[in-house]
């Protein structure tokens, strides 16, 4: 089976704004603000109300009534109510507001509205942010003017987060077809300083090659766990059109990725074909 998306571990999320914490005192920034407390009632039936009088037509007729239900409640769980944080983006036709919600998390809103009055909603776009979301999203810094700058930015920030023992992964950004900015960060250091695993498994790892793995309940991730025979960490997982790996061997300094668009163990055989060649 051929999946159409190919998944990255991806941690990194950029806001280009200045900080503000008022919505605009404009049509737009009306309207959210009635979606907000719209969507704050818990009510769907008043979240139906409000997106028949504020929607477009064309809009609306994207999805059912029984489905514009359904995906609001779902919403609201996952959320929970919503507190503004920052406009991230205020245009007349476009609005981007940072919220942090009841059950802990931070949400990316965006609204887009017709371009000519009365200015009714288009759409809405919503992007979950990391539940721990990092300072910098209180002190946004200017948005970079062309791919180098990113590349530049990215960079620094993921360092930043690295030294701070904020994060440990893998970040690719790409623009059409073609790598940007693609870095491992931190894998050995996070596996030496626990954050990967249990100390059992921690002391497994960097231990005896050919000891015993102690019991499945030490492991701290849901996906499949790889030591290597040459004393390295490898973290496996997929379904149906998706599969990736990361492996690393701590000794010799090598780090393979591997995501792939097709049913596992389709990452799991290239990454076994690649060690066989760093050995």
């Amino acid at each position: 089976m051929k999946s159409i998306y190919l998944i990255f571990l991806l941690s990194l999320v950029a806001f280009a704004a200045v900080a503000q914490t008022q919505l605009p005192d404009t049509p737009a920034g009306k309207r959210v603000a009635d979606y907000v407390q719209a969507f704050n009632s818990g009510d769907e039936t008043l979240m139906l109300e409000f997106q028949k009088s504020n929607m477009t037509a064309a809009a609306l007729q994207r999805r059912t009534d029984a489905e514009r239900r359904q995906m609001y409640k779902q919403i609201y769980a996952n959320l929970g109510a919503l507190e503004l944080r920052r406009v991230v983006e205020a245009k007349s036709d476009a609005l981007t507001v940072l919220f942090f919600s009841k059950n802990k998390l931070w949400a990316q809103f965006s609204f887009a509205f017709e371009a000519a009055p009365p200015h009714k909603l288009t759409g809405i776009g919503i992007d979950e942010v990391d539940s721990n979301a990092p300072p910098e999203f209180d002190h946004a810094t200017s948005k970079p003017t062309n791919d180098t700058e990113l590349a530049i930015t990215v960079g620094a920030y993921l360092d930043k987060q690295t030294q701070a023992d904020e994060f440990s992964g893998v970040v690719l950004v790409a623009k059409n077809g073609k790598p940007l900015f693609h870095k491992v960060y931190g894998l050995a250091m996070a596996l030496q300083n626990g954050k990967l695993l249990s100390p059992e498994y921690t002391q497994w790892i960097l231990g005896d090659p050919m000891s015993d793995p102690p019991a499945r309940a030490a492991v701290k991730t849901s996906s499949n766990l790889i030591k290597t025979m040459n004393g390295g960490l490898g973290i496996a997982g997929g379904a149906p059109g998706i599969n990736a790996i990361v492996e690393q061997d701590i000794a010799s300094g090598y780090t393979v990725i591997v995501l792939s668009n097709y049913d596992p163990p389709t990452a799991e055989r290239v990454g076994r074909q690649i060690r066989s060649w760093l050995r």
